[in-house]
Protein backbone atom coordinates (compact mmCIF):
# COMPACT_ATOMS: atom_id res chain seq x y z
CA UNK A 1 0.00 0.00 0.00
CA UNK A 2 1.86 3.13 -1.15
CA UNK A 3 1.43 6.35 1.72
CA UNK A 4 -1.25 8.44 1.53
CA UNK A 5 -0.14 11.35 2.52
CA UNK A 6 -2.98 13.67 1.62
CA UNK A 7 -4.73 11.52 4.19
CA UNK A 8 -2.13 11.66 6.99
CA UNK A 9 -2.08 15.60 6.94
CA UNK A 10 -5.84 15.48 6.59
CA UNK A 11 -5.70 13.18 10.14
CA UNK A 12 -3.16 15.47 11.83
CA UNK A 13 -5.07 18.15 11.13
CA UNK A 14 -8.22 16.94 12.33
CA UNK A 15 -5.95 15.34 15.94
CA UNK A 16 -4.51 19.22 16.08
CA UNK A 17 -8.05 19.99 16.56
CA UNK A 18 -9.39 17.49 18.76
CA UNK A 19 -6.20 18.69 21.23
CA UNK A 20 -7.39 22.78 20.99
CA UNK A 21 -10.80 21.80 21.58
CA UNK A 22 -9.45 19.87 24.89
CA UNK A 23 -7.54 22.76 25.70
CA UNK A 24 -10.36 25.16 25.07
CA UNK A 25 -12.55 23.73 27.51
CA UNK A 26 -10.27 22.47 29.92
CA UNK A 27 -9.07 26.13 30.03
CA UNK A 28 -12.61 27.44 30.69
CA UNK A 29 -13.11 24.45 33.11
CA UNK A 30 -10.41 25.93 35.29
CA UNK A 31 -11.79 29.32 35.39
CA UNK A 32 -15.19 29.20 35.69
CA UNK A 33 -14.98 25.14 37.44
CA UNK A 34 -17.20 23.68 35.15
CA UNK A 35 -16.61 20.12 33.52
CA UNK A 36 -16.51 18.88 30.14
CA UNK A 37 -15.75 15.25 31.08
CA UNK A 38 -17.59 13.79 28.04
CA UNK A 39 -17.28 16.05 25.51
CA UNK A 40 -13.14 15.92 26.19
CA UNK A 41 -13.65 12.04 26.39
CA UNK A 42 -15.12 12.55 23.08
CA UNK A 43 -12.23 14.51 21.73
CA UNK A 44 -9.89 12.82 23.03
CA UNK A 45 -11.17 9.33 21.31
CA UNK A 46 -11.14 11.15 17.68
CA UNK A 47 -7.70 12.44 18.51
CA UNK A 48 -6.71 8.91 19.13
CA UNK A 49 -7.97 7.51 16.02
CA UNK A 50 -6.62 10.48 13.79
CA UNK A 51 -2.97 10.37 15.44
CA UNK A 52 -3.00 6.63 14.40
CA UNK A 53 -4.56 7.68 11.15
CA UNK A 54 -1.27 10.08 10.80
CA UNK A 55 1.21 7.15 11.31
CA UNK A 56 -0.96 4.36 9.42
CA UNK A 57 -1.65 6.47 6.40
CA UNK A 58 2.10 8.16 6.58
CA UNK A 59 4.02 4.49 5.59
CA UNK A 60 3.84 2.96 2.72
CA UNK A 61 3.17 -0.79 4.65
CA UNK A 62 2.07 -0.37 7.76
CA UNK A 63 1.82 -3.30 10.21
CA UNK A 64 -1.61 -5.36 10.49
CA UNK A 65 -1.66 -4.95 14.01
CA UNK A 66 -2.00 -0.53 13.30
CA UNK A 67 -4.20 -0.84 10.78
CA UNK A 68 -6.59 -3.27 12.81
CA UNK A 69 -6.06 -0.54 15.89
CA UNK A 70 -7.04 2.25 13.67
CA UNK A 71 -9.72 0.90 12.04
CA UNK A 72 -11.42 0.40 15.60
CA UNK A 73 -10.10 3.71 17.32
CA UNK A 74 -12.32 5.16 14.38
CA UNK A 75 -15.16 3.08 15.42
CA UNK A 76 -15.01 4.04 18.86
CA UNK A 77 -14.66 7.34 18.14
CA UNK A 78 -17.61 7.39 15.57
CA UNK A 79 -19.83 6.01 18.12
CA UNK A 80 -18.65 6.40 21.81
CA UNK A 81 -16.95 10.18 21.19
CA UNK A 82 -20.48 11.14 18.98
CA UNK A 83 -22.45 10.02 21.57
CA UNK A 84 -20.15 11.81 24.60
CA UNK A 85 -20.47 15.10 22.70
CA UNK A 86 -24.32 14.60 22.81
CA UNK A 87 -24.26 13.97 26.67
CA UNK A 88 -22.05 17.25 26.95
CA UNK A 89 -24.82 18.75 25.19
CA UNK A 90 -27.82 17.89 27.65
CA UNK A 91 -25.04 17.48 30.49
CA UNK A 92 -24.72 21.42 30.16
CA UNK A 93 -28.04 22.00 29.63
CA UNK A 94 -29.15 20.50 32.85
CA UNK A 95 -31.05 17.27 31.24
CA UNK A 96 -28.52 14.41 33.24
CA UNK A 97 -31.06 11.37 32.08
CA UNK A 98 -30.72 12.28 28.15
CA UNK A 99 -27.00 12.54 28.91
CA UNK A 100 -26.97 9.11 30.12
CA UNK A 101 -29.23 7.42 27.63
CA UNK A 102 -26.29 8.68 24.95
CA UNK A 103 -23.65 6.97 27.16
CA UNK A 104 -25.37 4.02 27.53
CA UNK A 105 -26.63 3.39 23.84
CA UNK A 106 -22.82 3.72 22.86
CA UNK A 107 -21.59 0.94 25.43
CA UNK A 108 -25.00 -1.34 24.02
CA UNK A 109 -23.81 -0.52 20.56
CA UNK A 110 -19.81 -1.76 21.38
CA UNK A 111 -21.31 -5.02 23.02
CA UNK A 112 -24.01 -5.84 20.49
CA UNK A 113 -20.58 -5.90 18.21
CA UNK A 114 -20.18 -9.33 19.71
CA UNK A 115 -23.11 -10.46 19.54
CA UNK A 116 -24.88 -9.41 16.29
CA UNK A 117 -23.64 -10.06 12.53
CA UNK A 118 -22.19 -7.33 10.67
CA UNK A 119 -25.52 -6.07 8.83
CA UNK A 120 -27.04 -5.68 12.14
CA UNK A 121 -25.00 -4.43 14.07
CA UNK A 122 -24.12 -1.81 11.09
CA UNK A 123 -28.01 -0.66 11.22
CA UNK A 124 -28.02 0.14 14.96
CA UNK A 125 -24.34 1.56 15.20
CA UNK A 126 -26.30 3.99 12.57
CA UNK A 127 -29.05 4.35 14.71
CA UNK A 128 -27.06 5.54 17.35
CA UNK A 129 -25.01 7.83 15.99
CA UNK A 130 -28.02 9.36 14.08
CA UNK A 131 -29.86 10.05 17.29
CA UNK A 132 -27.07 11.57 18.80
CA UNK A 133 -26.37 14.15 16.21
CA UNK A 134 -30.08 14.95 15.77
CA UNK A 135 -30.19 15.02 19.62
CA UNK A 136 -27.39 17.76 19.50
CA UNK A 137 -29.73 19.03 16.42
CA UNK A 138 -32.61 19.08 18.83
CA UNK A 139 -30.99 20.57 22.12
CA UNK A 140 -28.75 23.84 20.40
CA UNK A 141 -32.11 24.42 18.32
CA UNK A 142 -34.44 24.89 21.79
CA UNK A 143 -31.11 26.93 23.46
CA UNK A 144 -30.81 29.05 20.08
CA UNK A 145 -26.63 27.74 20.22
CA UNK A 146 -26.34 28.15 16.08
CA UNK A 147 -22.32 26.85 16.40
CA UNK A 148 -24.47 23.42 18.05
CA UNK A 149 -26.38 23.77 14.98
CA UNK A 150 -24.07 23.86 12.09
CA UNK A 151 -21.81 21.35 13.76
CA UNK A 152 -24.14 19.02 13.92
CA UNK A 153 -25.54 19.80 10.29
CA UNK A 154 -21.95 19.46 9.14
CA UNK A 155 -21.60 15.95 10.57
CA UNK A 156 -25.27 15.07 8.74
CA UNK A 157 -23.60 16.10 5.49
CA UNK A 158 -20.27 14.08 6.24
CA UNK A 159 -21.67 11.08 6.32
CA UNK A 160 -24.98 11.47 4.29
CA UNK A 161 -22.99 13.15 1.47
CA UNK A 162 -19.25 13.26 1.58
CA UNK A 163 -18.29 9.60 3.52
CA UNK A 164 -14.64 8.31 3.49
CA UNK A 165 -14.77 6.47 0.66
CA UNK A 166 -14.01 7.50 -3.14
CA UNK A 167 -13.01 10.98 -4.21
CA UNK A 168 -14.85 14.64 -4.60
CA UNK A 169 -13.01 17.03 -7.69
CA UNK A 170 -9.89 14.65 -7.66
CA UNK A 171 -9.98 14.95 -3.69
CA UNK A 172 -9.88 11.60 -1.23
CA UNK A 173 -13.37 11.85 0.42
CA UNK A 174 -11.92 10.47 3.38
CA UNK A 175 -9.16 13.78 3.74
CA UNK A 176 -12.67 15.66 3.10
CA UNK A 177 -14.41 14.19 6.15
CA UNK A 178 -11.57 14.77 8.42
CA UNK A 179 -11.53 18.37 7.39
CA UNK A 180 -15.27 18.37 7.67
CA UNK A 181 -14.67 17.57 11.15
CA UNK A 182 -11.99 20.18 12.08
CA UNK A 183 -14.94 22.42 11.33
CA UNK A 184 -17.63 20.09 13.77
CA UNK A 185 -15.01 19.96 16.52
CA UNK A 186 -14.70 23.96 16.51
CA UNK A 187 -18.64 24.68 16.27
CA UNK A 188 -19.15 21.87 19.30
CA UNK A 189 -16.71 23.48 20.99
CA UNK A 190 -17.78 27.29 20.53
CA UNK A 191 -21.61 26.08 20.78
CA UNK A 192 -20.15 24.35 24.36
CA UNK A 193 -18.40 27.09 25.53
CA UNK A 194 -21.13 29.51 24.74
CA UNK A 195 -23.48 27.27 26.70
CA UNK A 196 -21.75 26.87 30.01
Amino acid sequence: MPTKLSTALSDLVLALSCLYSVKQLTGYSQVKGINFNYANSGFILVFSAAALGVVKFGMSSPPEMLVKCHKYASYLASIVGLCSLAAEFYEQAKFPGYSQLHLYASITVILLQLMLDPKAHDTIANFVKVSAVLSILLICSLYKIVYGCVGAVVVALLGAVVGTEGTWFGIPAVDLFHYGFVIVNYCFTRALLKNA
